[in-house]
């Protein structure tokens, strides 16, 4: 996927060099294209999670044979994302959901079928939350990311409204506006989850204590270094979020303007996140992981 920059890239010179750029569509490819690189990045944030998530639960809840709960099927199969992780997951399916909207409206196609999708995601999120709530009642560490996932839920919610409307429009002028009217929410949604990563660390580094995963209990060697690569992966999303947000918000911009498209910004920004996603591919290499 690391070709979808270098191919924004070529977008924007053949649309720009025909004549046919439309105010914000292009920066907006563009913004696409990194929160595409960013979503590689977090799904390997997720996929630490998910193993430490289930670790802290069975330790909290060792598995008892004589007994099944119904509420906390996830949490039986290690095949299956547990709550919290999977609703963090529908969090970031959601906003790609609604980038494919815009970018279906800009095309003059209906966005009927991306609506619908968002607020099926933005529900599956909901109830995965409240599934960790069953499963994770008074940890702190827990408590903080459903926190998060809340807040990242309430405010994907916000631009429901406006989707819908816009969805019976086609066309750039939709674009443009459901553009203007979601940004605020969709940038503080990807402020929230570079925010709240402490809270998703925490959680990371509770199941690497040596034997119970309690907070207090000695780490070995092993054990930080395995700390050490959460920092990194956290830190590699967090800078990819950053990189997407700034991207959101040219898209916004330009959308906004009458001014025309900066070849040299948008070609920049695309090849500064192809770096960035290179730079922690190599990182991680380095370390041992693929």
């Amino acid at each position: 996927m690391l070709g979808k920059a270098a191919l924004c890239g070529t977008l924007i010179l053949c649309l720009v060099a025909g004549g046919c750029a439309n105010r914000g569509y292009v920066e907006f490819q563009a913004y696409s294209a990194s929160f595409d690189l960013q979503y590689q990045q977090a799904d390997k944030v997720l996929e630490r999670l998910a193993i430490a998530e289930r670790k802290n639960y069975r330790t909290a809840f060792p598995n008892d044979l004589m007994k099944f709960d119904p509420r906390r099927a996830a949490y039986y199969i290690d095949t299956i994302e547990p709550p919290l992780t999977a609703s963090i997951r529908q969090s970031l399916l959601t906003i790609q959901s609604y980038n494919v909207a815009l970018l279906s409206l800009a095309n003059g196609e209906s966005a009927d079928a991306y609506v619908a999708k968002i607020a099926t995601t933005i529900s599956d999120a909901t109830a995965a939350i409240a599934a960790a709530q069953i499963a994770f009642s008074g940890q702190v560490q827990t408590k903080a990311a459903e926190a998060l996932v809340a807040s990242v839920g309430r405010q994907l919610a916000f631009a429901l409204p406006g989707l819908r409307t816009a969805a019976r429009l086609r066309g750039q002028q939709a674009f443009r506006i459901l553009l203007r009217e979601t940004q605020p929410s969709m940038e503080k949604a990807l402020v929230l989850l570079a925010d709240n990563t402490p809270a998703l660390y925490e959680t990371l580094a509770l199941a690497k204590g040596k034997t119970s995963g309690r907070p207090g209990d000695p780490y070995t060697s092993d054990d930080l270094r395995g700390l050490e690569a959460e920092q990194a992966e956290l830190a590699g999303w967090v800078l990819t979020l950053e990189a997407t947000r700034r991207s959101l918000n040219a898209a916004a911009n330009a959308a906004a303007t009458r001014n025309d498209v900066d070849i040299t910004v948008l070609a920049a920004n695309a090849s500064d996140m192809k770096v960035l996603a290179e730079q922690l591919k190599a990182a991680r290499l380095s370390r041992g992981i693929k």
